[in-house]
């Protein structure tokens, strides 16, 4: 252990890790920046700011002055901000699971291969369980 590395570890330090590293505390910042706005919508000082402003579903056509509601393709309109926020905290547990995989038991292990499975897999899942309730 004279170079500082424990014994039997196959880690090395690389770009690629801090990357990741950089992405999974991007997802858990995410998570704990929806939680705030969920918490700031349900806040009566915050709610009489957002009185004063059109909801996009409330938008009116201006030729026939009727409520028009906006769909976007992948949007999700009956999610609130701590659905959100919960679904980016899973994705970033997702990522650090495979990660810590991958630091502990290398590239070629099975447990690192289901942990990228599980984090490519998981917005798609995730996705279609919120779509599907309504």
């Amino acid at each position: 252990m004279k170079s500082g590395k424990p014994y039997g570890l196959p880690f090395e330090a690389s770009k690629r890790n801090v990357f990741s590293n950089i992405a999974i505390n991007s997802a858990f910042g995410l998570g704990i920046y929806f939680l705030y706005k969920d918490y700031r919508k349900k806040d009566p000082k915050a709610s009489k700011e957002q009185e004063s402003k059109p909801a996009p579903h409330e938008i009116q056509d201006p030729i026939t002055q009727t409520p028009v509601g906006i769909q976007r393709p992948l949007s999700l309109p009956n999610a609130s901000y701590r659905e959100i926020s919960f679904a980016t905290v899973g994705f970033g547990f997702m990522m650090q699971l495979a990660n810590m995989a991958h630091v502990s038991l290398g590239r070629n292990s099975v447990l690192y291969k289901m942990g990228v499975a599980s984090v490519i897999l998981y917005p798609p899942v995730c996705y279609y369980v919120y779509s599907s309730r309504k």
